[in-house]
């Protein structure tokens, strides 16, 4: 992941230092050292699905170093999901993503994608699963995963189509017939 910061210069300022750090951690690191009138850094090769923090040092010729404020940035990669599917019901499951992020809502559409139809926590540690039952069936459904790390929540992973299937039928025997004795 890289992250592309853009800020205004602090007046006084002789160079300035471009920091980041995991929001979990209490050390930065110093990515850059730029002259005083620069205003834009892209920090480069930090990790996906870890939340980090960012900030600028100005630092003044004779004065204190001043941060800017810190700015909070994630790039939350959404999982693969597996469906299974009857008539009535969609059961799902995904693995975890790991890093930052430490919760998810399931959240169950239309098949346009616009109106919300059920939402849940699914459950499990590595492996997530859950069911949305109660379905009509051979009708369209999309299923959202909605990831959430800190206060960042992703809300735009791909939808995942799917389809409640016909239910089995039972047909009537045929072609019988009768002998009297």
């Amino acid at each position: 992941m890289n992250v592309t910061l853009n800020w205004t210069i602090g007046s006084g300022a002789t160079s300035q230092n471009v920091q980041y750090k995991l929001s979990s951690g209490s050390t930065w690191t110093t990515f850059s050292t730029l002259g005083g009138s620069a205003t834009t850094e892209t920090v480069t090769a930090l990790s996906d699905n870890l939340l980090y923090d960012l900030k600028i040092v100005s630092n003044c010729g004779g004065g204190s170093p001043i941060s800017s404020a810190i700015m909070q940035k994630i790039n939350i990669v959404c999982p693969t999901v597996t469906t299974t599917l009857t008539s009535t019901t969609i059961s799902y499951s995904f693995s975890a993503i790991g890093g930052s992020v430490g919760s998810y809502v399931v959240k169950l559409f239309n098949s346009a994608g616009f109106t919300e139809l059920a939402s849940q926590t699914p459950t499990g540690t590595t492996t997530l699963t859950g069911t949305f039952s109660a379905l009509s069936s051979s009708t369209s459904y999309n299923i959202r995963v909605i990831p959430t790390a800190g206060s960042i929540t992703k809300t735009d992973c791909t939808f995942v189509p799917v389809t409640t299937s016909i239910p089995s039928s039972c047909n009537a025997p045929s072609g019988v017939t009768a002998t009297v004795s």
